[in-house]
This record gives structure tokens, C-alpha cells and sequence, in this order.
């Protein structure tokens, strides 16, 4: 896994993995960092809670309005990361 450079809503965005000292609390596995335009996620993460993690602040950058949709976001987030998993394009090891 490495940081990224990437677009979401038309925008340039760095994604970053991060130790859990980098994040606010230690409550949170991400964050999207509207100000900075970076989104930072936990790096020791199991896969599929990382994958569901980066899926839910992607969307969070993508559309700012969505923070006040936050149950909808986690929801969502996880049955696309499961989605994904289950196709077998992304393994574990």
C-alpha cells in the first residue's frame, strides 16, 4: 500500500496511510481533511475494514454535503468493500 495522489469531485486529493498518532483520536480509522484536501487513513488496518475505510472517506471528499449523511456513508462503504472482496480482485497476502 502507498500513498496516493488521486481526483474525487473534480478535485486533487492525497491520500495518505497513516500510524494512529497521525489521526485525531484513536476512535477514528480516517479522515478527510477538507481543508487539506488529504484523506488519512490507518494503516494497520485488516484489509477489508481498510478497504471499507478508504471507500467511506473517498466518498466524504467526493461530496462534502455527505457528511450529514453519515450512517448512509458507513452502510454503504461496507457493502461496497465487501462487494469488491468477495469478486476476488483484492486478496489478503
Amino acid at each position: 500500500m502507498r500513498d496516493a495522489d488521486v481526483i474525487l469531485g473534480g478535485q486533487s486529493w492525497r491520500i495518505k496511510f497513516v500510524n494512529r498518532k497521525e489521526l485525531p483520536s484513536s476512535k477514528h480509522m480516517g479522515i478527510c481533511d477538507w481543508n487539506q484536501k488529504t484523506i488519512l487513513i490507518y494503516k494497520r488496518l485488516p484489509l477489508e475494514l481498510l478497504l471499507d475505510t478508504l471507500i467511506h472517506e473517498c466518498r466524504h471528499a467526493q461530496h462534502r454535503v455527505m457528511f450529514e449523511a453519515e450512517e448512509f456513508i458507513d452502510s454503504t462503504s461496507t457493502e461496497i468493500a465487501k462487494s469488491i472482496l468477495q469478486t476476488g480482485i483484492i486478496t489478503d497476502g
